[in-house]
């Protein structure tokens, strides 16, 4: 039936963006991470928190895409990404939170007491939530081991290498 293929295909289009998402953005920080973590501190977050508006919807009817997109929490720190959007009190609290520690990280190093750097292979990283922030481990590692796999020209290179200059 017409509306069980419309719903496959949304299901469908999701895990593509998610793929898509994984190999364009997640994947490269999860390497990128793996390879410094050892060598200076490093604070890995995952921003997990639904969005009352979508920052896709500015480019059209993204509707069955789930939660929040690349960057979406830049929404919190610019009043004018979107056009006529105005910040709830509750988004306003969660906007000060956000400021709080990019604000404490760039003066201090140290985004929080609660937020610690990476210390192992299976990354530890701050999961922002509706329901709060907590620190947690294995940012989606099984999607990250399914992207090694791929035939992409990002997993040819040992990125474990010591580099020395820029």
């Amino acid at each position: 039936d017409k509306k069980s293929t419309l719903s496959q295909f949304a299901d469908l289009s999701c895990l593509l963006f998610q793929l898509g998402t994984d190999i364009l953005f997640g994947h490269p920080s999860f390497k990128a991470a793996l390879n410094y973590y050892k060598k200076v501190p490093l604070y890995f977050y995952l921003y997990d928190i639904t969005p009352r508006i979508t920052l896709l919807t500015m480019f059209g009817n993204c509707t069955h895409l789930r939660g929040p997109s690349h960057g979406e929490e830049i929404v919190y720190f610019f009043n004018d990404i979107i056009p006529n959007f105005e910040l709830t009190p509750e988004e306003h609290k969660l906007s000060h939170r956000l400021l709080d520690l990019w604000t404490s990280f760039a003066s201090t190093g140290v985004p929080s007491d609660t937020w610690t750097p990476v210390a192992s292979d299976r990354i530890e990283y701050l999961h922002m939530t509706n329901d709060g922030f907590k620190m947690a481990r294995g940012l989606y590692e099984d999607r990250m081991r399914f992207v090694d796999t791929l035939p992409l020209l990002n997993n040819q290179y040992n990125l474990r290498h010591e580099k020395t200059e820029l």
